[in-house]
């Protein structure tokens, strides 16, 4: 890779990371701009119907404000609704399936954690709740089942192996 191939890399590189932390001005930027836009062709169409532009203007900004308050009038409860009832299946029925098929935590579990994280943490502990219920469980796992409970001594594995000697010991003292 050549030098300026490289300086160009960077170039656009840095450029990116710059647009990336203004993207927040850049678009209230556009939006002021699309605004602008509309509201001056209203203008321009009340001039035709020979009103003052300084009244043109105050009626297009008004009128762009009613219809951007009737727009969300309209709209966002239907959404919220939606969304409310979307989060209802989706935590009542299709997140403690696929915890109970995917990660063999229990349906019960799944609500009672969301619940209770709920209530003491707010809307952070809901989203949080199963990846720490989920960590506490393979934590568990790991702790008692395979660093524990898998070192004791099975005694139906000594009593077999004593009886298997046994017998051969018997086996060899009659031959």
């Amino acid at each position: 890779m050549s030098t300026g191939k490289f300086l160009g890399f960077v170039a656009i590189a840095i450029s990116l990371y710059i647009l990336w932390q203004i993207r927040q001005v850049l678009l209230l930027a556009f939006l002021a701009i699309a605004l602008a836009t509309v509201i001056n062709r209203l203008v321009q169409l009340l001039q035709k119907f020979k009103i003052k532009r300084g009244i043109a203007v105050t009626i297009s900004v008004i009128l762009v404000l009613a219809l951007f308050v009737g727009f969300i009038a309209i709209i966002v409860p239907s959404i919220i609704d939606q969304w409310q009832q979307l989060v209802n299946i989706e935590s009542d029925i299709l997140t403690p399936l696929v915890m109970k098929n995917q990660v063999s935590l229990l349906p019960a579990i799944t609500l009672l954690s969301q619940v209770t994280f709920a209530i003491f943490f707010g809307a952070l502990g809901l989203f949080l709740a199963l990846p720490i219920i989920i960590v506490a469980q393979v934590w568990l796992k790991e702790l008692l089942v395979k660093d524990i409970l898998n070192h004791w001594e099975n005694p139906r594995q000594n009593s077999n192996s004593n009886f298997s000697d046994a017998r051969e010991n018997q086996a060899n003292k009659y031959s």
